[in-house]
């Protein structure tokens, strides 16, 4: 049974892969934070090694011990802590994975599964690794051995070396509807349907935050924080837009995650202003107003323009921009509202 919320797509690949046992060496989970990648990753290497007749049954000893975090056939590289339990996620400090994380992976990579039938490598945000660690990673999925699956997820996929993502099946992911994200907080937590729906719509289509934002109500508040400034740039001249920029900056060199977070949420605000302007289906119609007001007076090129410039401004942090510079660049390419 998976507790994978939306992701139809996903999904059956992964119930195909494990019905038929035809099995890739690795696979690229692709798509925005908190979607689920994560979740599916480790639920997908429970499926890989479960004892029972309908994989993952989540209920056997393996299953359980993969959920815990604790089976000797999986390891999970890049957010271990977090993954132990899908329901206490929380947003960690972006740091890079080093050589010395896929020197461990290569060792254990030549040795047989102890108990289950893969050893499965899972390793979360592969963006992070260096170029060290990456062209590393290269030489092992090039001819891994028949009992070894890597499962790489990322969000920043134009971020990583073409080489790697080449030798991997891609899995998309997308964003996940309001509906069955109210749904998943009113069964999994008992909210008022008035709360999940607005948490549900809060949540820009990421089940992953909407549940973080239920065990730590502060969460939502950060959000509504960012809300407004992204719209008080929008709507600002340069000199307000400038003005977050050194904040952002400043915020930059305490955590970068706070900064990702934030252009990942800019992401989400203007695509739901494409998605209105083309009259096309959003996460956020669900009958109350959303957070994203409507503006018919910017052109479709502007608004995709402007969203590609956000996704280009991320690389360029990733890769050591400086983010003064980068943010100030985006700043100026902002349409005015």
């Amino acid at each position: 049974m998976w507790r994978l919320v939306g992701q139809d797509t996903a999904r059956k690949t992964m119930e195909r892969a494990v019905e038929h046992g035809v099995i890739s060496h690795s696979y690229f989970f692709a798509g925005p934070k908190g979607v689920g990648k994560a979740t599916a990753a480790v639920e997908f290497a429970a499926a890989l090694n479960c004892r029972e007749g309908a994989p993952p049954c989540l209920d056997c000893g393996s299953c359980r011990r993969i959920l815990d975090g604790v089976h000797p056939d999986v390891l999970v590289v890049g957010d271990e802590g977090r993954l132990r339990s899908q329901d206490k996620s929380r947003d960690t400090e972006i740091k890079e994975l080093g050589i010395d994380k896929t020197r461990e992976m290569q060792h254990w990579a030549g040795l047989l599964p102890f108990e289950g039938r893969f050893r499965v490598f899972v390793i979360v945000e592969c963006e992070r690794l260096s170029e060290e660690a990456a062209s590393s990673l290269l030489k092992v999925i090039e001819e891994p051995p028949p009992h070894v699956v890597f499962i790489l997820t990322s969000r920043l996929e134009e971020t990583v070396l073409p080489t790697i993502r080449s030798r991997c099946q891609r899995v998309p992911f997308t964003h996940v509807p309001a509906s069955e994200i109210a749904t998943l907080l009113e069964e999994r937590f008992g909210l008022p349907v008035d709360e999940s729906r607005k948490l549900a719509r809060q949540s820009f289509g990421t089940p992953g935050w909407a549940v973080t934002a239920v065990q730590e109500p502060h969460v939502a508040d950060v959000r509504e924080r960012r809300l407004k400034d992204i719209e008080a740039m929008a709507r600002g001249g340069l000199l307000e837009r400038f003005r977050l920029v050194a904040r952002m900056d400043r915020e930059f060199k305490e955590s970068r995650t706070e900064v990702y977070d934030s252009l990942d949420l800019m992401i989400e605000w203007w695509r739901e202003l494409l998605l209105r302007r083309l009259d096309l289906p959003s996460e956020q119609k669900e009958g109350e107003e959303p957070p994203v007001f409507e503006d018919g007076s910017l052109r479709v090129d502007e608004l995709t323009g402007f969203i590609h410039k956000i996704v280009e401004t991320k690389s360029l942090l990733a890769d050591n921009v400086n983010p003064q510079l980068a943010l100030e660049s985006l700043m100026t390419a902002m349409p005015r509202l």
